[in-house]
């Protein structure tokens, strides 16, 4: 399964769901907690670094179209 360079965070009343998955959005694993702090020391543990979180905005209807935008602006040479 390939490296994993964005991690989703699902939260709903059950938990919260880490989805991860490429820059051009593949995706590339997932798993259940039960709180939102369970997850980030999941982040904590998988990963050395974990940059700032940010969420979808809610009028985003294609999560995936979205998330290979944002990271090929983020990875562009171009990018600020």
């Amino acid at each position: 399964m390939p490296q994993p360079t964005l991690v989703l965070m699902d939260e709903s009343s059950k938990g919260v769901s880490l989805i991860r998955l490429t820059s051009s959005g593949e995706f590339c694993g997932d798993t259940w907690h039960r709180t939102m702090d369970d997850a980030h020391h999941q982040l904590a543990f998988e990963f050395e670094s974990v940059g700032e979180f940010e969420p979808i905005p809610a009028d985003v209807t294609d999560v995936e179209a979205f998330v290979a935008r944002t990271s090929a602006q983020e990875t562009s040479p171009d990018a600020d």
